[in-house]
């Protein structure tokens, strides 16, 4: 497993809220709190019905599985198999692809792309992952794999980890190059397997399922993109009414009040505490202060993201925590880390995307006027490779994906939790014949079919049927 994989994927924060160490200068996320399930443990979601465990009735994991894979894999032109292995139920198979850097121009440059797939039969269904960034899953099920006994390819997403060329055009990497990329290795392993494809994401990766259909929207049979944002500008200001009206209201005040006092009264003794665990280089968002600064501005979205109402007791009462409470809370959910030179690496790619063509949501912050430079740097915004010059916003992008939807979208699912803020982006499909919205009471950014109100998961799980084969 390479290193990259201890970072998980998400939009700005990922699961910051569970992964940070309170005692210490925080760490970096750790794959193991995102959604999903090992595949070595063939762990079904809680709400999953009972799979029929008979020969007859399950997929033969073995009877086409072995040295022949590999061998029909390697056939493929440009496709290496890198490692092979067992996961449960499931051969397992880390390939690289050679993929143009320019689509447009295929004979120029090239990099490989990285992936993962769980090979079940070349009958079953292909669940394919968009990761909207590194290979973070590896070799974990999603919910839709498990549901229709399917195989599974996880894509890395291009000048992610470790798919990218050893110099790299960032004018290259636009979400029709990714749709291509995936679309080229759909065609690929289709000469392999005969069964039914489906899409999915979350996060990133479910906004990048659905711009994947965009560009070729016969590539698979239907698509489920969980909790994806769709941003209406750079920036979006359509957020604020989120944590006006969705979400508790003494809640929401005691984060307010926490921040106020972390970048208040307190900010030297905060600033003292992380410096003593500190792990991490700054010099990108300026020093630490700074970094404090970004890293507290977004502190109440990240709660509300991947946190909610249950977690409310834990907010301390500003006014009376002592200084070790108020920075443990603060670490707990976010931390200055999160504003390192390594974080801006890590994510840089995103970033970049953020900044080009995707959008970023303005963080309500009347309330710390006069407690934030307004030079800092916002984390949904970030910053850009270091070797990448600015791009220029393509405001068009996102509204004509959005009116592509509406107009010609189908088979699409989306699924939201309540209490996500990125819920404020989901498109608008009310009037749209196949595509759905579903929301997730009380949930978060990490909502799963099984969240949904019976009612809804049922409409989802006939829909998984269908496009699977089983009708």
């Amino acid at each position: 497993m390479s290193p990259s994989r201890s970072w998980p994927a998400a939009l700005s924060l990922l699961i910051a809220s569970s992964c940070s160490d309170p005692d210490g200068g925080g760490r970096l996320p750790d794959a193991s709190i995102e959604p999903g399930a090992d595949a070595a443990t063939d762990a079904a979601p809680a709400d999953a019905a009972p799979l029929d465990a008979s020969p007859d009735a399950r997929p033969d994991a073995g009877g086409d599985a072995g040295p022949d894979m590999a061998a029909a894999f390697a056939a493929i032109d440009g496709m290496a198999v890198l490692e092979v292995g067992r996961a449960g139920e499931y051969q397992s198979f880390e390939l690289a692809y050679v993929q143009p850097v320019d689509h447009g121009a295929p004979e120029g440059p090239s990099f490989e792309q990285h992936m993962t797939l769980l090979h079940r039969s070349s009958e079953a269904p292909m669940v394919l992952v968009a990761t909207g960034y590194d290979n973070y899953l590896g070799g974990r099920l999603e919910d839709i794999t498990y549901r229709l006994s399917a195989n599974q390819v996880v894509i890395e997403k291009r000048y992610h980890g470790e798919s990218r060329p050893a110099e790299v055009d960032w004018t290259t990497l636009t979400q029709e190059q990714i749709a291509n990329d995936a679309h080229r290795l759909t065609e690929a392993l289709e000469s392999i397997y005969s069964g039914a494809w489906i899409g999915t994401g979350r996060s990133m990766g479910g906004a990048d399922s659905v711009y994947h259909r965009r560009f070729f929207p016969d590539d698979v049979a239907g698509t489920v993109a969980y909790a994806s944002a769709f941003l209406l500008g750079y920036p979006d200001t359509r957020f604020a009414g989120f944590f006006d009206e969705a979400v508790d209201a003494d809640c929401e005040a005691a984060l307010e009040a926490v921040q106020v006092e972390i970048l208040g009264a307190r900010r030297p003794a905060m600033l003292e505490l992380a410096a003593k665990g500190n792990a991490y280089a700054y010099e990108r968002s300026g020093g630490m202060e700074p970094a404090l600064e970004t890293s507290v501005l977004s502190l109440p979205w990240v709660f509300w993201q991947y946190r909610g109402i249950d977690s409310c007791p834990m907010v301390p009462d500003a006014g009376t925590a002592g200084d070790e409470d108020l920075f443990a809370f603060h670490q707990t959910v976010t931390g200055a880390w999160t504003a390192s030179d390594e974080w801006w690496s890590y994510f840089e790619a995103y970033y970049y995307q953020i900044q080009a063509e995707l959008g970023a949501p303005v963080i309500p912050a009347d309330h710390l006027e006069g407690l934030v430079d307004p030079d800092v740097v916002d984390i949904e915004e970030g910053l850009i490779p270091v070797d990448a010059d600015p791009p220029v916003f393509d405001a068009a992008f996102v509204p004509e994906s959005l009116a592509w939807l509406e107009e010609e979208g189908h088979d699409i699912v989306f699924i939201y939790g309540e209490l996500d803020p990125w819920t404020a982006s989901r498109p608008d499909v009310a009037g749209v014949a196949e595509v759905w919205s579903f929301t997730a009471p009380a949930e978060n950014h990490g909502v799963e079919i099984g969240d949904l109100d019976p009612e809804d998961a049922a409409v989802v799980e006939g829909l998984l049927e269908a496009w699977g084969g089983g009708e």
